[in-house]
């Protein structure tokens, strides 16, 4: 029952992701059965989608099996690990790095100031982005999040 009941999800999460992204090529992660390695629940470009549904999901647990697939692939994968879960009658949560989310959130905001018309703060923003973009990143490795949550 919770094995389709997380398949379910996982179809659930394609079809949200196809509506949104119609241009992007977005199918559910089949995993060893097609790619012979582990693979995201959704696959898509840009982003490793980790989904769970439950009873009662553990999102931070979701996101540590999201960054130790992805970094357990043989070729660099760079695709941002999103832990998407949803518990029995309630509201799905999306949780990722706040270092992954900031360049986002910086786009974004850039984006609505420059559709309002407020140039002066859009170029703020854009100075800003670059620099964000340009700062290392603290990205855990498998080790490190095996050490956080175990």
């Amino acid at each position: 029952m919770s094995r389709n009941k997380g398949h379910n999800y996982e179809r659930e999460l394609v079809q949200l992701f196809r509506k949104h992204f119609p241009d992007l090529t977005v199918e559910r992660g089949l995993g060893q059965t097609r790619h012979g390695s582990d693979c995201p629940d959704v696959e898509m470009p840009h982003f490793w989608i980790e989904a769970k549904r439950g009873k009662k999901t553990n999102i931070k647990r979701a996101l540590r099996q999201a960054f130790i697939a992805r970094d357990a692939r043989k070729e660099d994968d760079y695709r941002t690990p999103i832990a998407i879960c949803r518990d029995d009658r309630e509201e799905a949560t999306a949780t990722l790095m706040l270092s992954d989310l900031m360049p986002m959130l910086v786009m974004w905001v850039e984006q609505e100031e420059k559709s309002r018309g407020d140039i002066r703060r859009s170029m703020a923003l854009s100075v800003a982005k670059d620099e964000w973009l340009d700062a290392p990143k603290n990205s855990y490795t498998k080790e490190e999040w095996v050490d956080l949550y175990e």
